[in-house]
């Protein structure tokens, strides 16, 4: 469920010559695709609720960066967190905003979504081109009471610098040697073509028996796409969904990142969704526009401390409360308009 204990935080004031004035601007939020639907739902209800609409443009994390350090846009959102130089060196501030996955999916005769089984060892093996077939025995083990068809397996790539293929490779990598040492070489996907975006995506899998790819769970789940299970680092067969997510989100150690810069794949856990990820969200710690920079502080402060749930929330997971209250205090401390703090907390 994605509502964070964020209720017993102290009472929350921009400074008073930022407070929102009358008819303010809507805003754009830049980003990736990854949390896209969350953020058109809070974006819709936000609307309702203030009268200033925080719009979401998924132009990819690579472009949405790049307008932020231009100055373009307020706020970039990206699956694909900045290290703490490349921050520094751009004036940036980063913060995560919410938990989401990412899911194999196949097409298969028969098989229904979340009936296949999979591990990261298995499926590092058929991205490297070792396993080949469904019903090859390493597969077969991990789903002995299937049917596994003779059939070629086809995966099918996202785009490389999508938030989807930076946590699927960022776990494979963690879980095997030789798939990390191919993926740093550049070689990994050879001459398959690589597609340019998540709908591509889905509709190579959709066409294409014996494909493998991989999407976000929302996305897969909107499209009725067949994904697998997987057997996370505690060797339990999990399911995606917000609570394995959130199980990931609270097994992580936040504490030790700079910038909070976090991966939150082959977290420990027996719920833990093995490619999880957060989003994180980018501003510039010396803010030009304080009315802006103060509205989309104010949306991410309601996005955290927000009731109900609505039916797309619930397959996305919060933010641990402790790592919240830091980011409260990140905003506090990073975020400047001239010499003065933008966020103040009494």
């Amino acid at each position: 469920m994605l509502v964070v204990a964020g209720r017993f935080f102290a009472a929350v004031l921009l400074l008073t010559s930022l407070t929102r004035p009358a008819g303010a601007s809507d805003v754009t939020v830049a980003g990736g695709h990854f949390l896209g639907a969350l953020y058109d739902s809070w974006g819709e209800e936000y609307g309702r609720e203030t009268g200033t609409h925080f719009r979401f443009a998924p132009v990819g994390s690579t472009t949405a960066i790049e307008r932020l350090r231009k100055r373009a846009v307020i706020v970039a959102v990206s699956a694909i967190p900045l290290t703490a130089r490349a921050l520094e060196a751009s004036g940036l501030v980063q913060f995560p905003v919410a938990i989401g996955g990412v899911v194999p999916v196949v097409k298969l005769p028969s098989i229904e979504a979340g009936v296949l089984v999979l591990d990261g060892p298995t499926l590092a093996r058929i991205y490297l081109g070792e396993i080949t077939h469904w019903n090859d025995p390493s597969i077969r083990a991990l789903n002995p009471s299937l049917r596994l068809p003779d059939q070629r397996i086809k995966p099918i790539y996202p785009t490389g610098n999508s938030g989807a293929d930076f946590l699927f490779s960022s776990y494979l990598s963690q879980v095997s040697s030789s798939f990390a040492a191919r993926h740093r070489s550049g070689s990994l996907s050879g001459s398959i073509p690589r597609s340019h975006s998540g709908g591509e995506v889905v509709r190579r899998v959709e066409r294409t028996m014996g494909a493998l790819s991989y999407v976000e769970y929302e996305f897969a789940r909107r499209r009725g796409l067949s994904f697998a299970r997987l057997v996370n680092r505690d060797g339990k067969v999990v399911a995606p969904g917000g609570s394995t997510f959130n199980a990931a989100g609270m097994n992580a150690d936040w504490s030790e990142s700079l910038g909070y810069y976090t991966l939150l794949t082959n977290q420990k856990g027996a719920a833990s969704w093995p490619i999880t990820g957060a989003s994180f969200a980018l501003m510039h710690g010396s803010v030009r526009n304080g009315p802006a920079a103060g509205e989309a502080l104010r949306f991410f402060d309601w996005a955290y401390n927000r009731g109900p749930i609505s039916a797309t929330e619930a397959n996305f997971a919060p933010l641990p409360s402790a790592v919240v209250g830091a980011v409260q205090n990140t905003w506090r401390m990073s975020i400047r308009r001239g010499s003065q703090p933008l966020w103040l907390v009494k």
